[in-house]
């Protein structure tokens, strides 16, 4: 009888080696999870930084479509919200309103829910220096009887007035060796002899005659003068001769604004404007008559004369807001009674006209000035650097600027401080300037 042999199978050893595969598969899973999870994390930072890169440039673009928009007249203003898509993702821009001459626009963009915000400044454009109520040439200029400037005059030639009544309210200067004479020259409008502590009125030339100077004289010889009240006033000479003063548009300027008109488009043939019509930047290649409403959308350069019926609106466009509008002649600009001039809408909008003709002198009719405006007017500033400019009765404006400068009786001028930094929609002296461009939130 076979002796059997028992074989003790160790079940234990299969236990160890199912426990070490488990081991090892929970160690590989933790080194596969250790290297994965950054790299999916970097990778999810890398997309987001990649849309985030994408809605901050669509930012930028909206920002910049709205700011090209407004830079450029000839191209269609932004509405007060703008919407950008590039690639199915969106910027959205807000444009806000004009306050103290400042415009902000914000941009939102969106690239798969990734938003960047951007914000711009802008500030109306270093304007033009009308600094005067009135400012002349060397043709000096005349102010009737019961005509007035409220506010300051400057003159490269004499002034000369019409009476006790022709006034002017501020600092009044007939320069080199130019004259001022029969004139009232208060702080009072009315010219009456009432004491004002605060007179602020100041009268400067080389020689001054006939004149009711109620503040300060300075001038180098002087007689007939009072000082308002019936008693003699004599000459301060500490001052000296009052030096020229330069006109604030210059031919350069006139060039650039011409070559927006240029820019524009060109309209061959005389243009008669007999209801509403929108018009610039354009330039018209001949004569300009408004009979009905001219709304001003940019600059206009006509190069024959520019006249208006009787009851004739010039307008700024809404869209300036405190801008002004530009109208260049180079030939004479007659204004009859009642053209009615207005602005934007904005208190610090007005219509500014400018003759490059040398009227009355030749090859002009005798007669003829560069411009004449004829009763009632507003938000308008007149310029011909060249030639007169003539104001008939019961005008009221803004400020005039020409190489010489004519007041009819009953022409009131009243000058707006403001005017000392006019800007305009277009050119040289308007505009945007950038304030502030950068990221916000």
């Amino acid at each position: 009888m076979k002796k059997q042999i028992k074989v003790k199978i160790n079940n234990q050893s299969g236990a160890a080696m199912l426990i070490f595969v488990v081991f090892f598969l929970f160690i590989s899973l933790a080194i596969i999870s250790g290297l994965v999870t950054p790299t999916m994390r970097q990778f999810k930072i890398a997309n987001d930084l990649f849309k985030s890169r994408q809605s901050f440039f669509l930012s930028e673009s909206g920002i910049e479509d709205a700011y090209f928009r407004l830079k450029d007249p000839a191209i269609t203003d932004p509405d007060s919200t703008e919407i950008l898509t590039l690639n199915g993702n969106t910027a959205t821009t807000s444009i806000g309103n004009i306050i103290n001459n400042t415009i902000t626009i914000t941009t939102l963009g969106n690239a798969s829910l990734r938003q960047r915000n951007n914000k711009l400044v802008l500030t109306a454009g270093a304007g033009l220096s009308f600094a005067y109520g009135v400012q002349s040439g060397l043709g000096g200029f005349n102010i009737a009887n019961n005509a007035s400037i409220d506010g300051n005059a400057y003159s490269n030639g004499p002034i000369v007035g019409g009476g006790t009544k022709s006034v002017i309210t501020g600092t009044t200067v007939a320069a080199s060796g130019y004259s001022i004479s029969n004139m009232c020259i208060s702080s009072n409008l009315a010219c009456d002899a009432v004491f004002d502590p605060d007179e602020t009125s100041e009268t400067w030339a080389v020689s001054v005659t006939d004149t009711e100077a109620f503040g300060l004289l300075y001038c180098t010889s002087g007689s007939d003068n009072t000082d308002g009240f019936g008693d003699d006033k004599n000459c301060d000479t500490s001052k000296g001769t009052p030096p020229p003063e330069e006109f604030p548009i210059s031919d350069q300027d006139i060039a650039d604004w011409e070559q927006i008109a240029i820019d524009g488009g060109i309209l061959s043939g005389n243009q008669t404007i007999s209801e509403t019509v929108s018009l610039g930047p354009i330039k018209i290649e001949g004569d300009l008559r408004v009979n009905g409403t001219l709304n001003i959308t940019g600059v206009i350069w006509v190069t024959g004369k520019i006249s208006t019926a009787a009851n004739a609106t010039i307008r700024i466009d809404p869209s300036f807001g405190s801008d002004g509008g530009i109208i260049i002649a180079d030939g004479i600009i007659d204004l009859k009674n009642n053209t009615i001039f207005s602005g934007s809408g904005d208190p610090d909008s007005y219509v500014l006209l400018i003759s490059t003709s040398t009227c009355p002198d030749n090859p002009c009719s005798y007669g003829v000035n560069a411009i004449e405006l004829a009763q009632n007017a507003d938000a308008v500033l007149l310029n011909a650097q060249n030639g007169t400019v003539k104001l008939f009765n019961n005008v009221s404006i803004t400020g005039v600027v020409g190489k010489k400068v004519v007041l009819n009786q009953g022409v009131a001028i009243t000058y707006d401080k403001g005017l000392i930094n006019t800007s305009f929609y277009t050119g040289p002296s308007g505009g945007w300037s950038i304030q502030s461009w950068k990221e916000i939130e």
